[in-house]
């Protein structure tokens, strides 16, 4: 489990983010010397009907902190506020996810490249043979030798720098 936090504000209406902005310089104080990354300090995200705002923190907030900041967004968004809360207990983050996407993934492009070349002919064989499209891969997924259901780590490490570099986080549920 990753030592990430988050303060989570779930509205059922559509909130402005410059008012979540006001919010978070208002308390600006408590925030900065436990805010995470400068650049993704704040996430917004939907889920179903709801809207969710998140804070991403070193910690979480201490019951006097959370004291401090309550009476402000009971005030100041009372029409739309669900709920507040910190980070859940089940949430992983994309580098503790990321052998289960790479996985999918590369399910997804073997069974790509298994359909098309059987579509043009191809069939199982011990050893490739162009001539007669014949190749040791021709199998399911859960047939190929493990060797080839290798996790491309580079690649996941491209797609969390790449989302890091647009201010975006990924959650899993």
């Amino acid at each position: 489990m990753s030592s990430e936090h988050y303060l989570k504000l779930v509205f059922d209406n559509k909130i402005d983010f410059n008012r979540i902005e006001i919010f978070y310089r208002k308390y600006k104080s408590i925030f900065d010397p436990i805010i995470q990354n400068d650049k993704q300090k704040i996430i917004l995200y939907k889920e179903n009907e709801t809207y969710i705002f998140c804070i991403c923190l070193t910690r979480c907030l201490t019951e006097e902190e959370l004291q401090k900041i309550l009476p402000y967004l009971k005030t100041n968004f009372k029409e739309a506020m669900a709920k507040i809360s910190q980070k859940c207990k089940n949430e992983k983050h994309f580098k503790e996810i990321w052998p289960e996407i790479s996985q999918e993934v590369n399910k997804y492009f073997h069974k790509k490249w298994l359909d098309k070349k059987i579509k043009n002919g191809w069939q199982y064989g011990t050893l490739p043979d162009l001539m007669q499209k014949k190749h040791p891969l021709i199998l399911p997924w859960e047939n190929l030798p493990s060797q080839y259901k290798d996790i491309d780590e580079d690649l996941g490490i491209f797609f969390e720098n790449l989302f890091k570099s647009m201010g975006l986080i990924i959650i899993q549920k």
